[in-house]
């Protein structure tokens, strides 16, 4: 199974299309949100997608570091929270 780790600070603005994306692609993902201390929808987003959203210290690699610690898959995908991936993109990480 693949983790996928987005660290986030207040992106609400940016966060729906990228999950959009890592969702379209289909197959078996894990969502990880781990996030800096974000004020604004950032944690309603990343819930109504299905991510699971995780209270981080700020700071990217911090944030980073706390996603892979969570994770239970076999392999790691970080991405930024603007991130939006291209179709095909699963296959291509296959």
């Amino acid at each position: 199974m693949l983790s996928v780790v987005i660290p986030t600070l207040n992106a609400a603005g940016s966060l729906e299309v990228t999950l959009g994306a890592v969702k379209a692609a289909g197959g078996e993902a894990e969502i990880l949100i781990a996030d800096g201390g974000s004020t604004d929808a950032t944690r309603a987003v990343a819930e109504k997608a299905g991510a699971v959203f995780l209270p981080a210290p700020p700071g990217r690699g911090t944030q980073l570091a706390a996603g892979a610690k969570a994770a239970t898959g076999e392999w790691l995908l970080f991405l930024h929270a603007d991130t939006v991936l291209a179709a095909g993109w699963r296959d291509a990480a296959a």
